[in-house]
């Protein structure tokens, strides 16, 4: 698919992510389809990188995000890093890291990825909690109330 092309080359419009809760913060892996990033940094007019691997496209990736999907530890807002990037056939993957000072006992989240583009989006989202090895999956779309906070028993 090329930018501004009415039709799109995939046929659904979905993110797949998985959150680890760990002792000293919290990962978020997360993938999209690169045609859909692409047309979200456009949209919010973010200068698109010419190399996926170009730092811009991490700084781009990074405030995209980090305004649609929140993190609240504790009552604390968590700001995360671009820790690792790939491609995998036409996904693009993300790893964040978000630092946290101390266990995380509460975790308010929302992912609000691509809402604005599609009206059919939906951002899947498994949760891992390290320590205990409970696992839950979360389902985010549009106009569904936010956020979801889950508790962790430490």
């Amino acid at each position: 698919m090329r930018l501004g092309d009415p039709t799109p080359s995939h046929p659904i419009h979905v993110t797949y992510g998985r959150l680890q809760i760990e002792p000293t913060g919290v990962t978020l892996r997360i993938r999209m389809f690169k045609d859909d990033l692409e047309k979200a940094l456009v949209q919010d007019r973010r200068p698109k990188a010419v190399s996926p691997s170009a730092p811009e496209m991490d700084s781009n990736f990074s405030a995209y995000c980090g305004e649609r999907i929140v993190l609240v530890a504790d009552g604390m807002p968590l700001k995360g890093t671009v820790s690792g990037r790939g491609t995998e056939q036409d996904m693009r993957w993300y790893s964040i890291r978000f630092p946290t000072s101390k266990p995380v006992h509460t975790l308010a989240l929302s992912n609000r990825m691509f809402f604005e583009l599609f009206t059919d989006q939906q951002n899947l989202l498994k949760v891992v909690d390290t320590a205990s090895g409970e696992e839950s999956s979360l389902y985010f779309v549009l106009g569904e109330p936010g956020p979801v906070t889950l508790t962790f028993n430490r």
